[in-house]
């Protein structure tokens, strides 16, 4: 099963930062509510920022709780090296999470297709990380956060 976040660049950057440290093998993702990881993996966890869909981390199968931490108490598990980045593809902004991620026809290798530009009137600013800064106050939700 596929879960799907919105968050901003300099999280996303963070989180790819990580795939250098050699002592980094597993991340954290927290959430407020409890997700739903059914069926067969492996489970994914999509990643947009500026309200485009930029790639996706492996989730590891299980979700760690922790009842101490009354604000986000589950914590999704992923290897941040197993990030793939994907083709651009437009989603709506949202909080939390959601199941409404990429179908599968959608997911093609950011490598594999020449980016098509977005035309300046509809531009939500940078689509992939490092092309130009960070995306513009307010497209984000807090770090770790829902």
């Amino acid at each position: 099963m596929d879960l799907g976040i919105h968050t901003s660049w300099e999280v996303l950057e963070d989180k790819l930062e990580e795939r250098a440290n050699p002592r980094r093998k597993e991340l954290t993702w927290n959430l407020r509510r409890l997700p739903e990881l059914r069926g067969e993996g492996p489970h994914r966890l999509f990643v947009a920022v500026g309200g485009v869909w930029q790639g996706y981390f492996v989730l590891a199968e299980d979700v760690l709780w922790n009842p101490d931490d009354a604000r986000c108490p589950y914590s999704l598990l992923f290897d941040p090296r197993s990030w793939v980045e994907i083709r651009p593809i437009r989603t709506k902004r949202f909080r939390g999470f959601t199941y409404n991620t990429p179908a599968a026809d959608e997911i093609l290798p950011a490598t594999t297709l020449p980016i098509t530009p977005i035309p300046a009137s509809t531009d939500p600013g940078p689509t992939r990380p490092g092309s130009g800064g960070s995306a513009s106050p307010g497209s984000g939700s807090l770090p770790d956060r829902e």
